[in-house]
């Protein structure tokens, strides 16, 4: 069984489920606690609900995948609509931040893409 401190790290993304295949499936349950970007209130009004899927850290020589929902909400006491994004992933990004260094890392000790 993986460890979620593993995949996880440094995010507030909790695991709750583990498919195992050729691409590793993970189940996940964002649990950041959000606040309006520009006043900085936590009374927020959930408007909508996202699914998204993205690319984690490899296991071995399988990548993951992490399956989870998020919401777009509004501020109710400036009227802001914004996305969430849990930490460790930043906005409009479809892989992690530790995905992305560990890409750098491979790529500095000479694996390239067409050798995986």
């Amino acid at each position: 069984m993986l460890k979620d401190s593993i995949i996880t790290k440094n995010t507030n993304i909790k695991i709750k489920e583990i498919e195992e295949g050729r691409i590793i499936k993970l189940d996940c349950e964002d649990e950041t606690e959000y606040y309006c970007p520009v006043c900085g209130s936590y009374h927020l009004r959930c408007k909508d609900t996202l699914h998204r899927c993205i690319k984690g850290i490899s296991i071995g020589n399988k990548p993951t995948v992490l399956h989870f929902k998020t919401h777009k909400y509004k501020c109710e006491d400036c009227g802001h609509y914004f996305n969430g994004h849990p930490s460790g992933l930043l906005k409009y990004q479809h892989a992690m931040e530790s995905c992305k260094k560990e890409v750098f890392h491979r790529h500095c000790q000479g694996v390239s893409k067409k050798e995986e």
